[in-house]
């Protein structure tokens, strides 16, 4: 690498500092957040063998694409972990780049992971569907909410299965609920399409992945929850060991040092929330045909209480998910359960 470039982005333009191997300034000056800008610019100042830096900002996936189909190394900085940007006096565009590019080529730059664009594409699937999941309780929740104002009461198990829809569709309500029930029945069904077709993507997805079936072997991780695991993870060989990919996830607890006694309290929470979820998800199906890991469950229950037991099942869980995927295992119910590192 003899060059490389500091970019400082934001929503309407982006500043750029570019520097050779000795550190001096080649190039500096703003781009227009544009993607034919940002082509631009890389045909017209950019040597071929530019190495970049851009902090996750909202608009670092579609930049991250030009370099790399312009075949332009980039590099994600740590957000959290630049702290000669941070923690800086004087904030400028122009100083916030050159700190960037200064410390892109001495190689003291935190770097964030940046995923291939195939995960990167698998994740934007997920988090629709996530998404749409959740735009959907909404709604049932609201339709629950007519019924209540209306002092209306059903005995369905399921008011949303087809006998439940039906009811609710016969229902003579006055307005504005009459025409209110009818639009969210509608965005209902719409979702539900929508919902189904994200499935077959999915599912056509984890047909094709040894990974996945691997993940699929652990009781509590089906298809989708693979594929979260997969997409929040990426490759599951950058963590050097088990406890390193729990803390990715924020599932371990914070610990607190003073006067020489140490202290552990709630789960740090940092790191992917959607790891985070999904395993914690996962691990409330437990149940006793699990064989080890219902057993590591009761005895953590009897000591913490069902919350905890439910979290340290999840964090269990994950770093076997590690454990089966570094020696392309599949899970064995009889596990021995190794001491962590």
């Amino acid at each position: 690498m003899n060059y490389s470039l500091g970019i400082d982005a934001h929503k309407k333009f982006s500043f750029w500092t570019l520097i050779d191997k000795d550190g001096k300034i080649v190039f500096q000056g703003k781009i227009i957040s544009r993607p034919e800008a940002i082509k631009e610019a890389i045909e017209k100042y950019l040597p071929p063998s530019t190495k970049a830096v851009i902090e996750p900002v909202e608009s670092w996936p579609w930049y991250c694409q030009i370099f790399e189909e312009k075949n332009i190394e980039i590099v994600l900085a740590h957000p959290l972990e630049v702290k000669a940007i941070a923690h800086s006096k004087l904030k400028h565009d122009r100083i916030d780049s050159l700190i960037l590019a200064q410390l892109l080529r001495s190689d003291f730059l935190p770097k964030a992971y940046l995923a291939p664009l195939k995960i990167r594409n698998l994740r934007e699937i997920l988090r629709l569907r996530c998404f749409l999941t959740k735009l959907r309780t909404q709604i049932k929740n609201r339709i629950h909410g007519i019924l209540a104002k209306n002092a209306i009461f059903h005995n369905f198990s399921d008011l949303f299965g087809k006998k439940g829809i039906k009811w609710l569709k016969s229902l003579e309500l006055r307005e504005p609920f009459s025409k209110e029930i009818q639009t969210l029945l509608d965005l209902l069904e719409e979702i539900n399409q929508k919902i189904k077709e994200i499935n077959k993507t999915l599912q056509k997805i984890a047909k094709t992945d040894k990974e996945i079936e691997i993940l699929t072997s652990i009781p509590g991780i089906g298809y989708f929850s693979a594929l979260m695991i997969k997409a929040e993870i990426g490759d599951f060989s950058r963590f050097p060991k088990a406890s390193r990919i729990s803390s990715y996830a924020g599932l371990v607890p914070s610990s607190y040092s003073s006067g020489g006694k140490l202290r552990f309290g709630k789960i740090t929470k940092k790191g992917s929330p959607y790891l985070r979820w999904i395993m914690v998800e996962a691990a409330q199906k437990v149940n006793p045909s699990w064989g080890k890991l219902y057993e590591f469950y009761q005895r953590i229950k009897l000591k913490k209480g069902t919350k905890t037991a439910k979290v340290a099942l999840a964090r269990k869980m994950l770093e076997i998910a590690w454990t089966l995927i570094k020696k392309k295992e599949f899970f064995k119910r009889d596990f021995k359960e190794n001491k962590r590192p």
